[in-house]
């Protein structure tokens, strides 16, 4: 007689253990059968939630800088696209930064892309985002 999986996607388990804390999830996976790891490893690569997931993370992280620093890269990066110039402390762009940088470069993209960021000459406290196909003769990177 053969064992039937418990969880037939990765989809499925995450229907049901969704509502679980990060540490129960772990535990309860770490407690399946290594079929069914394997199954669910397999869906969560071939449809996609680590994207999701990671799509998720960035949005929270942006949410957080926001909240701190009170300035909505979603935006500013809007204002840019449409041709407006906008100072950032540097201060921020850098933790902007390195926040992202912790994830895939696609991933991030669809946050920044199209922004260009130029260290001001004058201000070095201030860099001044332009879109990516904006001249900026006069600013250094």
């Amino acid at each position: 007689m053969t064992k039937k999986s418990i969880f037939k996607d990765f989809s499925e388990w995450w229907y049901y253990a969704r509502i679980l804390t990060e540490s129960q999830r772990s535990i309860l996976f770490d407690h399946l059968q290594e079929g069914e790891k394997k199954i669910l490893e397999n869906s969560y690569t071939k449809e996609g939630w680590e994207d999701v997931f990671c799509q998720n993370e960035i949005e929270s992280l942006l949410d957080n800088l926001k909240e701190k620093y009170k300035y909505d890269i979603i935006d500013i990066r809007s204002k840019v696209l449409r041709g407006k110039s906008v100072y950032l402390p540097t201060k921020f762009w850098e933790v902007l930064q390195e926040g992202l940088n912790q994830y895939k470069q696609d991933s991030v993209r669809k946050f920044i892309v199209g922004i260009k960021a130029i260290r001001c000459k004058v201000n070095k406290d201030v860099v001044l985002l332009v879109s990516s196909a904006s001249d900026t003769s006069g600013m250094s990177d």
